[in-house]
């Protein structure tokens, strides 16, 4: 009788996850066509998915590996304080946005918003916290906000056993992909506004072997996704006051500006970016297309046109092996060291002009410079 009873309760129980599985709409449909949806729960700690600047291939990891006791203690610790985090956050009073503006440069955009970069961070940083996201990374120095990686649950396929088991347990099934987000904010060129600028950064997991001679999982690189970016400037924009109808009607009708980037060589013969705008705008758009492309900014010096970063040149230091060195299979790779180097930016009044000068400030001609160059002119042309 009692077995009858649970089994009962148990399909009644099936029943209703099943409906509530067949109920699910996709948001995604209903948004512009290069927004996503996001769905983003509560992030964990793990400092082995630190991927280097260079975007080489990260470490081999067990996704299913439980992390150790230090890891797990700051994870508890900080989804116990962040509620008292966000309450002693003291935001400033941030004007009424009556005149967002969205920019928007090929892959890249920006919000320009009312008020001053102290009154948006404190604004900003309060989205993320209210979220239940965990900055890695909070500046105000260098104007960088940086979340800690995040599983989007709405990558998961809505099929039939995968929306059972999501409701069951949300660990059951897991997407596979990771996002991380960096925010800058820059004073903007009117008196009294914040250009806001967001880059998106992807992992996606991967198995080794094949059949049953799967050896593990690691995580790969994956390109920044513009419809990530886009989605999470409208929940901003709703978040700080702007209505939602209106947030999607801007973001509908950006700005559009031209590329306008080019490599060339100077008069001594060393490799330079020239961009077709005033300091200011190259300024900017130099900064986002380091955010992009993942450089660690560790400073900038806007009166100097210089923005600080490490990068760590795969190629660098290579030379191109024979037969028999290839057979070496017993020496242990070099890694690249990770250098410091300077991004200048100069400018004439019209045009602006890019180069990498070395951790002294002294020009850089070397090989790992034009690659620079190349990744940052990538961003722009």
């Amino acid at each position: 009788m009692k077995s009858k009873v649970i089994w009962g309760r148990l399909s009644v129980i099936v029943s209703l996850l099943l409906m509530s599985a067949c109920s699910v709409t996709e948001e995604f449909d209903k948004r512009f066509p290069d927004q996503r949806n996001v769905d983003y729960k509560t992030s964990q700690v793990e400092d082995d998915l630190s991927i280097p600047p260079d975007l080489s291939t990260p470490s081999k990891d067990n996704v299913l590996a439980i992390p150790d006791e230090q890891v797990s203690t700051a994870v508890l610790s900080s989804y116990g304080d962040r509620g008292k985090q966000a309450t002693t956050v003291v935001s400033r009073v941030m004007p009424e946005q009556t005149d967002v503006r969205f920019i928007r440069h090929r892959d890249m955009a920006w919000l320009v918003l009312q008020g001053d970069v102290e009154q948006v961070w404190d604004k900003i940083r309060d989205f993320w916290l209210k979220k239940g996201f965990l900055l890695k990374v909070d500046n105000p120095s260098t104007g960088i906000m940086e979340t800690d990686w995040l599983v989007n649950r709405a990558d998961v396929p809505k099929d039939f056993i995968q929306g059972v088991l999501g409701r069951i347990s949300e660990s059951i099934y897991s997407p596979g992909t990771l996002d991380k987000y960096r925010v800058r904010l820059e004073k903007g060129e009117a008196p009294d506004t914040t250009e806001l600028y967001i880059a998106h950064h992807g992992l996606q997991e991967k198995r080794e072997g094949t059949g049953i001679e799967q050896e593990g999982t690691y995580w790969e690189v994956r390109p920044s996704d513009p419809g990530l970016e886009m989605e999470m400037l409208r929940q901003m924009m709703v978040y700080i006051g702007v209505e939602n109808e209106r947030a999607r009607r801007v973001l509908s009708q950006p700005e559009q500006l031209p590329p306008k980037a080019r490599l060339v060589k100077d008069g001594d013969g060393k490799q330079v970016l020239v961009v077709d705008n005033d300091f200011s705008r190259a300024w900017r758009h130099v900064g986002l297309a380091l955010d992009r492309v993942g450089f660690n900014v560790e400073d900038r010096d806007r009166s100097r046109g210089v923005y600080v970063v490490r990068y760590n040149d795969p190629y660098a230091g290579k030379k191109k092996e024979g037969f028999f060195s290839k057979l070496a299979f017993w020496r242990d790779d070099e890694k690249p060291e990770e250098r410091q180097f300077q991004i200048r930016v100069r400018s004439d009044g019209v045009t602006s002009q890019v180069d990498v000068l070395d951790k002294e400030g002294r020009e850089d001609a070397s090989n790992t410079a034009k690659r620079i160059l190349a990744l940052v002119h990538e961003q722009l042309k």
